[in-house]
Formats: structure tokens, C-alpha cells, sequence
């Protein structure tokens, strides 16, 4: 659907209220980021259901998964950070979901809700190890069949066609 600008700028809201929509919608607290972004921190058990509800409000739609980004913290007890960063085309806005789990815990695969996420958590579970219930058979994104990691820099030029 497009938009003129002129329907673009009544249609997007102040950083204020729609954080306020965000609020109202979930039941989060909303805080602003560096940017102005609403940001929710939220237990990783209330995740599907609080993306679940900012994709199909009618006046949210973050129909967009742009990225999910991982913070490795292992000083602390929940080591992994899990930003998910979603945009909503319609309000142009942009939501980030924070939540935070332990090594080793599972998290629920957001990947009936969005289907990028499959690549996205396929990408997190090979580089952080972080392990998705319910997500659709991944083959291996980042390594080879067969391999658990990168190969070596070094191994990768000792048998190309140059040497």
C-alpha cells in the first residue's frame, strides 16, 4: 500500500504516542531508546505472545522482522540478550523486543508469527548456540554439512586454486 506523503505524515505517529499505543496494546512497560524507539523488555516466556500482538493491532502492525540481534554477556546469570527488531510499514515506525535467557535455555521460535525468523534463529543457534523450540528443520546456514564451526582463515587459502 502506498502512501503520499502528505497521508505518510498524518499516519505517523509521535514518538510519545506511539509508544503510548505500544503500552496499551501489550501490557509492557515501554521505554524510549537512544533514538526514540519504543524498547520492552520482556520475560522470554511472554515473547511470541507480545510480538503476536504488535504484528495484528490494527493500529501497531509490526509486520516486519528486520533482525534479531544477540548480546553475548557471559559475566551475567542471563548471558544471552535477544533484541528483536521489528517495523511496522504502515506507521513507520520501528519496535525493538528485549528479552533475556541463560545458557543453555530454550527459546520458543517466533517463526510461526514471522517467517524470516527461521533464517534468523537458524543464524543465532549456529554462531551463540542458543536453541529454538518449535522452529522448522534448519539445514546449516553459516558452516558447511558436517562442520560445528568456521573453518580456520589459514586452511581456507592453503587449498585454493592460487597456492
Amino acid at each position: 500500500m502506498q502512501f503520499s506523503s502528505m497521508e505518510a505524515a498524518i499516519l505517523k505517529d509521535s514518538d510519545a504516542q506511539w509508544r503510548g499505543k505500544i503500552q496499551t496494546a501489550t501490557g509492557c512497560d515501554v521505554e524510549a531508546f537512544d533514538d526514540g524507539a519504543p524498547s520492552l523488555d520482556i520475560p522470554s516466556s511472554q515473547l511470541l505472545r507480545v510480538l503476536a500482538v504488535l504484528k495484528s493491532q490494527k493500529d501497531i502492525q509490526c509486520r516486519i522482522l528486520t533482525d534479531i540481534v544477540v548480546i553475548d554477556r557471559p559475566w551475567q546469570d542471563n548471558r544471552f540478550e535477544l533484541n528483536y527488531l521489528l517495523t511496522s510499514p504502515l506507521c513507520q515506525q520501528r519496535v525493538i523486543v528485549r528479552t533475556f535467557i541463560e545458557e543453555g535455555d530454550p527459546i520458543r521460535s517466533i517463526s510461526s508469527l514471522y517467517a524470516s525468523a527461521a533464517l534468523h534463529e537458524a543464524e543465532t543457534r549456529e554462531q551463540f548456540g542458543i536453541l529454538f523450540t518449535n522452529a522448522p528443520e534448519n539445514n546449516p546456514v553459516l558452516f558447511a554439512r558436517g562442520r560445528d564451526s568456521a573453518p580456520k582463515e589459514s586452511s581456507s587459502f592453503e587449498n585454493s586454486p592460487a597456492s
